[in-house]
Order: structure tokens, then C-alpha cells, then sequence
């Protein structure tokens, strides 16, 4: 289950760019943007069906960012993220409510 917050943002990222986003949300959540970001190995709580939470936690979240690099595409948890993103986001997006946002990076760590 996941805490029943809502989000500024839900970060996906493959689990080799983990530093990176340590330090992305580092900045983010502190001033002087201070928002509240959803990172699912931070944020979900055990139990329940991770595809239930992993759609309920997006649907909760007003933006999604994904971080794309080289590592991205070997990881699973991030894959399936971007494409349940990609799945709501038709009508999401009609309403105005979610921007699907990718970084493109080539991290040096």
C-alpha cells in the first residue's frame, strides 16, 4: 500500500543511477523548491499488489520524471513505471494534470 499522500512528482530512474537521484532529490525537496517527490523504494509501503501501487502512486503525483540513461533500460522496476505512466497519461494529459517529463542524461558515475 502506499501512504495516501499526494506528489509533486514520482521520480523513475533505473537502480544504477541511484546517486544521481540521491542528490536530484537532495536539491529538489530542499529550499528553495521544496517539493514533495515520490521514489518507490523510498515511498510504498510493503504489502499489497506493486502494480496497484505503483498505479495508484503516479495517479497521486502531478508530474512524472523519468531520468533516462544508459542504465534505464536494465532495470525492470523502471521500465514498467515509465510504461504505466505512459498508459495514463492519454487522458491524464487531457485534463491537464500530468506532464510527462525525461531528462536525458550520460552520468559520469
Amino acid at each position: 500500500p502506499l501512504a495516501c499522500e499526494r506528489y509533486d512528482a514520482f521520480i523513475c530512474f533505473g537502480e544504477n543511477d541511484r546517486q544521481f537521484v540521491d542528490l536530484l532529490t537532495e536539491k529538489m525537496q530542499g529550499r528553495p523548491y521544496q517539493l514533495h517527490l515520490c521514489l518507490s523504494e523510498r515511498d510504498f509501503l510493503p504489502g499489497g499488489c506493486i502494480y496497484d501501487i505503483t498505479a495508484e502512486a503516479i495517479e497521486r503525483c502531478s508530474k512524472f520524471v523519468v531520468i533516462l540513461s544508459k542504465h534505464f533500460d536494465d532495470s525492470d522496476r523502471a521500465r514498467y513505471e515509465s510504461q504505466i505512466a505512459m498508459s495514463l497519461s492519454p487522458g491524464l494529459l487531457v485534463n491537464a494534470h500530468y506532464i510527462i517529463s525525461q531528462i536525458l542524461l550520460d552520468l559520469p558515475f
